[in-house]
């Protein structure tokens, strides 16, 4: 007969068990809806079976913006399977940057580090940049893409590596309605050029330099490949990483064209 299988030890208790923001909602919910849910898994299983509490009552304790109207009183329409994709909260319009961008009332409290790739950490020091920062270079940043023409649902893209730079490009992106797409620096041409062509894009960031195989590549000559081959061509600036090429517009150029009063 075979002996019972011990449980495996225990490798980890986070010091923080049971007091996690999870944690924080569960007990919410508990209050609210007179439940008992002791466990994460209890607070899945809820929000299954009974999910238009769940949606609705979620978009409130977050403090979403804009808060629902009183008449919205129903996540979605029960009569359409979730296997049709239903839309959520019909007829709210959203902003996700507004949402993102003052998800910490500190301001002095970290939002972003940027390490590159390659960086050597012994001898630079990666980049920091705090809440406050971080929407005013978004502000800022959203006002030069309104000032250059782009405006809501043009696509904005960025042959970037993951930086500081792009997440700004994004949040700017998304701050004025427009669709934000970014691609690898170290894509090939063709893959490039065929999801560029799906998308048209109205301007184009490309990162100066990229890191392959620890060698620092320019990106210059393989950005115009890609330009000669685009229909409309992009308004195209180069972000500075190891470089910085003459070819094209700097990304300080495009800054140049915000409006220092306008709001985010």
């Amino acid at each position: 007969m075979d002996e019972p299988a011990k449980a495996p030890a225990l490798l980890w208790t986070s010091s923080r068990a049971g007091k996690t923001p999870l944690d924080d909602y569960r007990r919410h919910v508990n209050r609210r809806y007179y439940q008992n849910l002791r466990t994460t898994r209890d607070l899945y299983r809820w929000s299954v079976e009974q999910p238009q509490h769940f949606w609705m009552d979620l978009y409130n304790y977050l403090g979403l913006k804009p808060r629902l109207p009183k008449h919205i009183t129903r996540a979605y329409d029960n009569t359409v399977p979730m296997s049709s994709n239903p839309p959520f909260f019909p007829g709210l319009r959203m902003n996700y940057a507004e949402n993102a961008l003052f998800a910490n009332p500190d301001p002095n409290a970290i939002a972003l580090v940027g390490i590159r790739e390659g960086m050597d950490l012994t001898k630079e020091d990666d980049e920091q940049v705090t809440w406050h920062e971080f929407r005013e270079k978004v502000r800022l940043t959203a006002s030069a893409l309104r000032r250059s023409g782009v405006k809501q649902g043009d696509r904005v893209a960025a042959l970037v590596a993951t930086s500081i730079w792009v997440m700004v490009l994004f949040h700017a992106s998304a701050a004025i309605g427009a669709i934000f797409t970014s691609i690898s620096p170290e894509l090939g041409l063709e893959g490039c050029v065929s999801r560029l062509q799906q998308v048209t894009p109205s301007i184009l960031f490309a990162d100066s330099d990229t890191v392959y195989r620890g060698k620092t590549l320019e990106t210059a000559e393989k950005v115009q490949q890609i330009l000669d081959r685009l229909k409309p061509q992009p308004q195209t600036y180069i972000v500075p990483v190891a470089s910085n090429p003459k070819a094209f517009p700097h990304i300080d150029d495009l800054l140049a064209k915000a409006d220092p009063s306008d709001p985010l």
